[in-house]
């Protein structure tokens, strides 16, 4: 069994959907019924219930997912303080800013970085700058960034907008500044570095909950309201 598989089965539990469980996981559905279906075969037992209503957990289920689930809470703290978070744990990163789109799972990863960085701002003086919109070319995409950045407490410091001068760029192995300094794109990464350097609005971020996360998204259209029809 793999960690992969340990946060698709803790997905499903904590979800208690199917439907739910992809969207937030951001796999297809035949991926975590296999999954599902894999571990099962090979532990020999049934870990859920399905019904048209959701998923509930077997009580062989509920004490197994008790014990990955601390396995997995494990990999993560192991994860926080050698990963992403030693900068901050070791007064190296002072002024952070999150890049992220409109993309679902880029504010989920968003929103985990926000709590890293709440978690040792007392301890070493870390301040979240901002949120910067890479642009997907999502629908409602600025807006809906808007909205998660004030719901952090913090700012949109810019919307990057979606150009194939980037990829142009990448091709010459270039930034877009250094291969086309007139083209407009050029001109957005030069007001980025304006506003990065003028900023002065420094917070620790308060970062969402899950279902307030959630919330947001469907608000904005990425997520839509379904009912579980899914059986194994």
């Amino acid at each position: 069994m793999t960690l992969q598989q340990i946060n698709y089965l803790l997905t499903i539990s904590e979800s208690r959907s199917m439907n739910k469980a992809v969207e937030k996981l951001f796999i297809a559905q035949p991926t975590l019924t296999g999954a599902v279906r894999d571990v099962e075969n090979e532990r020999g037992i049934q870990l859920f219930h399905r019904t048209h209503k959701g998923v509930t957990t077997t009580v062989e289920g509920e004490a197994f997912l008790a014990k990955i689930k601390r396995v997995y809470q494990q990999y993560e703290e192991v994860m926080e303080e050698y990963g992403f978070a030693m900068p901050i744990r070791e007064g190296k990163a002072k002024e952070i800013y999150i890049v992220a789109s409109g993309e679902m799972m880029a504010l989920y990863a968003a929103n985990n970085i926000s709590k890293g960085i709440a978690r040792y701002a007392k301890q070493g003086g870390v301040r979240l700058g901002g949120i910067i919109c890479n642009s997907r070319n999502v629908d409602r995409e600025r807006e809906l960034v808007a909205a998660f950045a004030k719901e952090l407490g913090t700012q949109l410091i810019h919307f990057v907008p979606r150009d194939n001068e980037v990829q142009r760029a990448e091709i010459h192995k270039k930034t877009v500044i250094d291969h086309k300094p007139d083209a407009h794109q050029a001109d957005e990464y030069r007001e980025l570095a304006r506003k990065i350097e003028e900023n002065t609005q420094f917070v620790i971020p308060k970062p969402l909950t899950q279902e307030r996360l959630e919330e947001i998204l469907l608000e904005y259209g990425l997520l839509d309201a379904l009912e579980d029809n899914y059986n194994i």
